[in-house]
């Protein structure tokens, strides 16, 4: 299952809607996977819970705002 993250949320299931994006972060059970940039400045954030297999997207953010996701640039 592909999960989409948008603003500072997980967009995803009922029985785990809406994570920070910091406490994802300190999950042992995600993975990086990779990165992309935009041509508007923003970062899309590619993830794997290892513990279920889905796939976390995480679109447009700047590691600005988010600084937890700067060790990924």
């Amino acid at each position: 299952m592909v999960r989409i993250i948008e603003g500072n949320h997980i967009l995803g299931s009922e029985a785990n809607p809406h994570i920070p994006i910091d406490k994802l972060l300190k999950d042992d059970n995600i993975q990086f996977v990779d990165k992309k940039y935009d041509s508007d400045g923003l970062y899309t954030f590619y993830f794997r819970d290892g513990k279920t297999g889905d796939e976390l997207v995480y679109n447009k953010v700047s590691p600005d705002t988010h600084h937890g996701l700067r060790k990924f640039l």
